[in-house]
């Protein structure tokens, strides 16, 4: 898959092991789920793209395992946090579970993921916006709530000078249209 090999280029120039999976698994996640509404597909066929013997993997298929067992949400939570939580707070391994757990537990309503993926920890930010962007390529933005929405009026704040409140629809434009030519 395209989008793991191009994840794996940009991760490998400030990242090792964990850290390169962790970039190669959410992009192969991502790009899955443009093609599929089942977040379980998703996450299976994602994991093909990364080390099956890594500990990222385990942790994902741990958060997997739990949703599969019935647990709740929280009690959940205290197991990703009781089998990784000796890991930074910035880790891939913890955070990647948190992800996967949120998205599963959020059972496709976009407040409640982003919610469990930010009350999930570590990474707080970054496990909202990853989360957020997998439903969004899910389940389309037509699917995300207007309140979320409406108050960004299709503008994005950046830090790039002189490139500062580019649209949103001209960025996903543009991405679309890299994808079509090929990527990098």
């Amino acid at each position: 898959m395209r989008a793991s090999e191009l994840a794996f280029r940009d991760a490998s120039l400030s990242h090792t092991q964990n850290g390169i999976y962790g970039e190669m698994w959410i992009a192969a996640l991502i790009a899955t789920c443009f093609v599929t509404a089942d977040i379980h597909e998703g996450l299976e066929i994602s994991l093909a793209f990364v080390p099956p013997r890594s500990r990222l993997v385990e942790a994902i298929r741990d958060a997997m395992e739990l949703h599969a067992s019935g647990l709740g949400w929280e009690p959940a939570r205290d197991g990703i946090e009781d089998r990784y939580g000796h890991y930074s707070g910035v880790n891939a391994v913890n955070n990647a579970a948190v992800v996967a757990a949120a998205l599963l537990w959020g059972e496709g309503d976009y407040s409640r993921t982003i919610g469990l993926a930010v009350q999930g920890g570590w990474d707080t930010d970054c496990n909202g916006a990853t989360a957020g962007a997998v439903f969004g390529a899910m389940r389309g933005a037509e699917a995300l709530p207007g309140h979320w929405v409406e108050p960004l009026h299709d503008l994005v704040r950046t830090a790039i000078l002189g490139y500062d409140r580019p649209s949103v629809s001209d960025l996903a434009e543009r991405t679309r249209h890299l994808a079509r030519a090929g990527g990098g």
